[in-house]
Order: structure tokens, then sequence, then C-alpha cells
């Protein structure tokens, strides 16, 4: 770094927290994070960069934001994650790229994930309550499943005892466990959350961008009809095209975790516990 300003640094805190807690509102209470906030974030965190890093540290962090960008796409494209959370882990990337000497966002989109994956997690387990009648005929359907995901936790597991006992990791990544255990509970009833709590036949006429095909549920004429291949995403020429269509609904996973508040949330345990973490 050319300079080292406690100042500097304090400023990138805030700008950050100041962005991650607009977003976290908007997603929140419409579903988005607008580019308002994740562009000027963005730009802003460049500029800085510029007068704070030597070139090859500036080229190292877009590098990185292109990485996010690329895996972020990817995930957008088959509706793992809106195109409003990419832009933002970029603006929060570019705004504080190094903590303690390591990459910020890492830890932040860590972090995020699995307060996302423990939440929403026992939501989904509170909504299934009752509507999933835990039959012999269910469990042997889903023997595979459970097979798999229970060699997930205990391969998880192990590698967090070992790392902590062995390695130089520290005690505090056991929080990391209670959200693996109830991921891969979940992760066995997949098709019911999809089916019980996302899945809607949603007009054609409220379509809007970036709602998510349920793929799952459409016919093969359907899927052949809507020509999307395997993207499950709606873009708005896709929309204007469906409507061209004799289509009444469409099969939609509406009402889809915001990420907004886990990104807030994320991004404020990593600034408070980072000096544990690192």
């Amino acid at each position: 770094m050319l300079f080292g300003f406690d100042t500097i640094f304090i400023i990138r805190i805030l700008i950050i927290l100041v962005a991650v807690g607009l977003a976290a509102y908007f997603d929140n209470k419409t579903g988005y994070i607008y580019d308002w906030i994740s562009i000027p974030l963005i730009i802003a965190g460049l500029i800085i960069n510029v007068f704070t890093y030597y070139w090859i540290d500036i080229l190292e962090i877009c590098l990185v934001a292109l990485i996010i960008y690329a895996v972020g796409y990817i995930a957008y494209y088959y509706g793992k994650i809106g195109g409003g959370d990419i832009k933002l882990f970029i603006g929060i990337h570019m705004m504080l790229p190094f903590f303690f000497n390591q990459l910020f966002i890492v830890w932040v989109i860590i972090v995020s994930s699995l307060l996302s994956v423990l939440f929403v997690s026992i939501g989904y387990i509170i909504k299934l309550y009752g509507k999933v009648k835990l039959t012999p005929k269910l469990w042997k359907s889903k023997k595979w499943l459970i097979i798999k995901s229970t060699l997930m936790f205990l391969i998880f597991f192990a590698f967090v005892i070992i790392a902590t006992i062995i390695g130089d990791l520290p005690k505090i990544v056991y929080v990391t466990i209670p959200p693996m255990f109830f991921g891969c509970l979940v992760m066995v009833f997949e098709e019911e959350v999809k089916r019980y709590i996302y899945l809607r036949q949603k007009p054609i006429a409220k379509l809007e961008e970036g709602d998510v095909l349920a793929s799952e549920f459409a016919t093969k004429a359907l899927l052949e009809k809507l020509g999307l291949g395997k993207r499950t995403v709606l873009e708005k020429e896709d929309i204007v095209r469906i409507k061209t269509l004799d289509l009444k609904t469409l099969p939609i996973f509406d009402y889809l975790p915001r990420f907004g508040i886990y990104i807030f949330l994320g991004v404020a345990f990593v600034l408070v516990f980072g000096y544990i973490l690192f």
C-alpha cells in the first residue's frame, strides 16, 4: 500500500455498512437490491483503491471481482442467487478488498451463506411441519438422499474437528456446524420445500424480470415451448416472448429467501470477529 491512513480504512467500513444496510432494507421490503446502491459502491471503491494501492494490487482486486462476477453469473443463470446480490458482493470487495491480509469478501460470502442456511433451513422445517407425512414409503424414496446428506455432514464435521485440533483454525469455526447440520437435513426434503413453500402458478401478465422458472414442475412440452434451455431465470426479452405464447400461467418459484439481510449480518460478523478468525 502507498498509504496506510486509518481514516481511509474507517471510511471504507462506514461506506460498506451504509450500503449493505440499505441493501438489506430494500431487499426485505421490495425483493430487490438496486443498482443505485451497488454501482456507486463499486466505483467509489475503485477510486479509493487507485489512490491507496499499487497497480499490481489493483489488478489483483479487479481479477477477484471478475471471478465473483463469473461464478455469480453461473449461480444466477440457474436461479440460485439474485443479480443484485452479485453486484453487491463486487461492491463490497472493491470497497474493502483486504482485511487482516485476507480477502474480506471471501469471509463475507462464507459467513452470510452459513447464516442464510441456518435461519432459512429452520424456517423450512417449521413451514413443512404438518404438510409432509413422514411415512415409511417417503423415507424409502429418500434413502440415497439421506445417505448423501449424512456423509456430507460427517465429512464436514470431521474436517472442522481436525482443522481445529491439528490445524491452526480457531475454535470459533465450531459455529459452522449447526448451519451445516440443518442444511443437510433440509437437503433431504428439497423437493417438498420447492413444492409446498415456493411453487406458484403465476399469471403470465404478472411475470417479472428475475422470476425463477420451476422447471422441475413443468412438462417437457412446456420447457421446449419456452426455449430457455437450462436457464431458469426469466429476463425481459423472455417475458416479452412468453406473453406471445398461448399460456395463462407459468410454474414459478416465488417468495424465495432474500439474501440482503444475511449479507449485512455477514459483513458485521466478519468486521467484529475478524481478528479472531484471522
